[in-house]
Order: structure tokens, then C-alpha cells, then sequence
């Protein structure tokens, strides 16, 4: 229960700050390598595809599932296309990737600063400063580089400016 609980209110947090994100930056992004746990991955991927070693706790009342690898939790939230008729969601194509320290864009990961986001994806589309809480600072980066566009991939910097969070979306990858 305090995991269900604890997943609601990372995604309530990261979802109001995409929603809310206000400033405008509107940078050339570069093309994207997203890795999970030091594997290469790309759309559709699905648990199946990433092996037998990899398997997923659902949660159908919060729509997000928890990653594990051998059975070690990864610290990784996982979403699924709900827009299939596939039941089983090792088949399912996931559809956002979050995480802290196994999930890496174009090698930013948990720690990265500012600097090494920029030199290595690009300036955010949007951003948002955030006032209290575990981040300081969101970077959204969307879809054509429009203020209206889908986000493809949200970043959160701590009090040390330095990246705590990833959400990729593969899908709009």
C-alpha cells in the first residue's frame, strides 16, 4: 500500500509540473538514445522484448507498473498503451519510461548537471521552476519544439541542479 501510495504521488507531481510548465525555450533537440539498465531500447519495446530477466508489478487502479530486473525493483516506472486488446503486460507496449538511476537519454541520468543536458540533448522546450518538494527546476522538451506539442521527454533537476527524475515518452520518440 505505502508503494501504491508513493507511485500516485511521484506521478501526480511529475504530471502537474508538465501541465503547468510555463517558460518557453524552444531549442534544437538532438536525435535520442534512451537506455534502460545499460541496454540500448527503442519503440515498441515491451517487458518480453527485454527478456526473461525483466518483469513488471501493475498497478490497473494507478495505470503504472514498477520495473524490476532479476527481481531487484530498478527504481523505474513504467506506463503501457492502454489502446491495445493485448491483456498481458509483458506483451503490452510501454509507453513512458521513468526513472532515477537505470534510465539514461543520450547518457544523462541520475546526477547529470544543467550543462551536460544541454550539451548532450539540447535546450528544453518549456521549463518551470518549482518551488518546495524533491525538485527545483523541470525541463519538457516537445514534440516539434512546439509549446502545444506532446512531451517526449520531461527532466527534473534537485536543489543541486543536477537531473533526479527521466520520463521518456517512446512512443513520440
Amino acid at each position: 500500500m505505502k508503494v501504491k501510495k508513493a507511485l500516485c504521488v511521484i506521478m501526480a507531481a511529475v504530471m502537474l509540473f508538465a501541465l503547468t510548465a510555463c517558460k518557453s525555450g524552444g531549442g534544437e533537440v538532438k536525435e535520442l538514445t534512451v537506455t534502460l539498465n545499460g541496454v540500448t531500447v527503442s519503440a515498441p519495446l515491451t517487458i518480453e522484448k527485454l527478456g526473461s530477466d525483466y518483469s513488471v508489478k501493475f498497478d490497473p487502479d494507478i495505470k503504472i507498473g514498477e520495473l524490476f530486473y532479476k527481481d531487484q525493483n530498478l527504481a523505474s516506472l513504467v506506463t503501457f498503451d492502454e489502446n491495445t486488446t493485448e491483456n498481458d503486460y509483458r506483451k503490452k507496449n510501454i509507453k513512458t519510461l521513468n526513472g532515477r538511476k537505470n534510465v539514461s537519454v543520450n547518457g544523462i541520468t541520475y546526477g547529470s548537471s544543467k550543462s551536460d543536458v544541454k550539451n548532450a540533448i539540447g535546450s528544453p522546450t518549456e521549463t518551470e521552476k518549482i518551488k518546495g518538494g524533491l525538485w527545483t527546476e523541470s525541463w519538457l522538451y516537445l514534440k516539434g519544439g512546439k509549446a502545444k506539442g506532446e512531451r517526449y521527454l520531461l527532466i527534473m533537476f534537485d536543489k543541486n541542479d543536477k537531473v533526479s527524475n527521466l520520463e521518456v515518452d517512446l512512443e513520440l520518440l
